[in-house]
């Protein structure tokens, strides 16, 4: 009986060793994973238009994010997202430099929209996926049943944050003339939205408006709603009076 109550003991001393080691592994992978993703993710906060990276530092950030892929154990939407937010940083650096093709720059951005796409597959209640994936269709001028659904997807989940409308306005604006008729009334509703609350880039937006292929049919669509009692709006778009 105290042989096999020792062998006993010993088997359980090994189980709880064994057991303890395979936790020590897993925290451990899972802190890599983290701390490296952190630490790529603030480096792309630093980055700026002021100061678009070189390559040499976007290709560091990626090693080291396929890093931090190789210690976790399954597909991050954070991951997800910094992966194709160093695609589009890319994608700019080559939009720049006259020796890049413009098939480089959309293989890049194709990257980043992969990576948009499974972010929003993983966690579709979330803005900033679909947001960034509409941007990037725009781009890739796929202006297809996919950008309608991340469109709708924008509107469903922007809520009544100005933040939101402003980020969506201000990104898909620039397309004004790729867009569907119900897109571009969509739009038309978000601005005149933003108009009407207390936003404080309103100067921005209306500069914004003034300056695109927007600007005469909201001008029509400004007079055709209580906008029009908003003298300012209509000469800082320099709405025809009649």
């Amino acid at each position: 009986m105290a042989v096999l109550k020792g062998a006993k003991n010993r088997f359980l001393a090994l189980l709880l060793g064994f057991l303890s080691l395979l936790f020590f592994i897993f925290a451990l992978r899972y802190f890599l994973a983290v701390g490296l993703h952190e630490y790529v993710d603030n480096r792309i906060q630093q980055w700026s238009l002021s100061a678009v990276p070189s390559q040499k530092q976007i290709n560091l950030q990626n090693q080291y994010l396929q890093l931090a892929e190789t210690f976790a154990w399954q597909d991050s939407y954070q991951r997800l997202i910094t992966g194709a937010k160093l695609y589009q940083w890319q994608a700019l650096l080559q939009q720049n430099s006259p020796q890049i093709s413009p098939d480089s720059v959309a293989a890049s951005l194709q990257q980043a929209k992969v990576r948009y796409q499974q972010a929003a597959t993983l966690m579709p209640e979330t803005f900033a996926a679909w947001y960034e994936l509409s941007i990037v269709k725009a781009n890739l001028q796929e202006f297809d049943a996919q950008f309608a659904l991340a469109l709708q997807a924008v509107d469903a989940l922007k809520g009544v944050n100005s933040a939101l409308y402003w980020q969506k306005v201000s990104g898909v604006l620039p397309y004004w003339q790729a867009l569907s008729f119900s897109q571009k009334t969509q739009l038309l509703k978000d601005i005149a939205w933003l108009l009407q609350t207390q936003f404080v880039q309103q100067s921005q937006l209306l500069a914004l408006i003034k300056n695109s292929a927007a600007q005469p049919v909201f001008c029509q669509y400004v007079k055709s709603t209580e906008l029009s009692q908003n003298q300012r709006i209509m000469q800082t778009l320099q709405c025809p009076i009649k």
